[in-house]
């Protein structure tokens, strides 16, 4: 075979393989981000439900008094939360 209809031949299977590859890999993406997508509003729905925790517990507590510690400890938990969906959004593990 001459050495064009190789490169040619070799350039026509690469076309028709390549974009089956590039079509997997951004299958395989889409479902890493759907994923993603996921766990990010199920944090988001704990950090709300642990919000609105905070806020009930808030009203009963008060304004003269100390803050408790068990409500220093969701205020932790919240931050917490908070942090780690940050820190997802930022890309970082």
């Amino acid at each position: 075979m001459l050495p064009s209809r190789r490169w040619f031949l070799g350039g026509l299977v690469a076309a028709v393989i390549a974009p089956a590859g590039a079509q997997a890999l951004k299958e395989e993406a889409i479902d890493a981000g759907a994923l993603a997508w996921d766990e990010l509003r199920e944090s988001s729905d704990a950090l709300l439900k642990l919000t609105l925790d905070f806020h009930a517990q808030l009203e009963d507590v008060d304004p003269a008094a100390l803050l408790p510690l068990a409500l220093w400890k969701e205020v932790r938990k919240i931050e917490k939360t908070a942090r780690a969906i940050q820190d997802r959004l930022k890309g970082e593990p």
